[in-house]
C-alpha cells in the first residue's frame, strides 16, 4: 500500500488526516475565491458611488448658479462647504474623507432644497425643476449603489471571519470593512 513497512491501521490514519487536509484545502480554495469575488465587487461599487456622489456634487454647484443668478444668497456654511468638496474626497469608501464629504454634501443639498421650496423665483424657475429632478434620480442611484456596496462587505465580511479559516485571513490581513449608513 501506502507505506509497505507500517501496519494497515496507520495507513488508514494517515489517509484520512490526508482526505481530511485535502478537505480543507479545497474549501480554502473555495472561500478565498469567494473573497476575491466579493472585493472586486465591492470596487466596482466603489466606482459607482463615487460617479454618483461626484455629478451630485456638480448638480448642487449649478444649483448655487441658478441661486447666484437670481440673485438668492446662501448661507456662509453652505458656501464654504460647497466651496471645499472636491470629488477626490470621494475616491475611497472607506475613509474619513469619504465620510465628511457625504456629510457635507448632504447638509448643502439640505441648505439648497430648503431655498428652493420657500424662494418663488426658484419654484418657478425651469431650470431649477430640471436639476431638482436630477438631483432626485441621482440620490435613487446613490442610495442602489450603497445598499449593493454593504450587500457586498456583509458577504466579504462574513467569508473573512468565517472560523475555519479566520486565521488564515488574518495572515493575509485581509480585515473586515465597514458599511455605510
Amino acid at each position: 500500500m501506502l507505506f509497505s513497512n507500517l501496519s494497515t491501521t496507520w495507513n488508514i490514519v494517515i489517509l484520512i488526516i490526508l482526505g481530511l487536509f485535502a478537505l480543507y484545502l479545497i474549501g480554502y480554495i473555495f472561500v478565498a475565491t469567494l473573497v476575491g469575488s466579493y472585493r472586486k465587487q465591492m470596487r466596482k461599487d466603489n466606482r459607482g458611488i463615487r460617479v454618483a456622489m461626484s455629478t451630485k456634487l456638480d448638480i448642487l454647484r449649478k444649483c448655487q448658479a441658478v441661486m447666484e443668478t437670481n440673485k438668492i444668497k446662501m448661507s456662509d456654511e453652505c458656501y464654504k462647504k460647497l466651496r471645499y468638496l472636491d470629488t477626490e474626497d470621494f475616491l475611497q469608501v472607506q475613509t474619513d474623507d469619504f465620510d465628511s464629504g457625504r456629510a457635507d454634501l448632504n447638509f448643502v443639498e439640505n441648505e439648497i432644497r430648503g431655498y428652493v421650496t420657500t424662494k418663488r423665483k426658484l419654484l418657478k424657475n425651469e431650470e431649477t425643476e430640471i436639476l431638482r429632478l436630477l438631483l432626485q434620480d441621482i440620490n435613487e442611484s446613490l442610495k442602489t449603489s450603497i445598499v449593493a456596496y454593504n450587500s457586498d462587505v456583509l458577504g466579504y465580511n462574513y467569508w473573512v471571519r468565517f472560523p475555519l479559516y479566520r486565521f488564515i485571513f488574518i495572515i493575509f490581513k485581509c480585515n473586515p470593512y465597514k458599511t455605510i449608513n
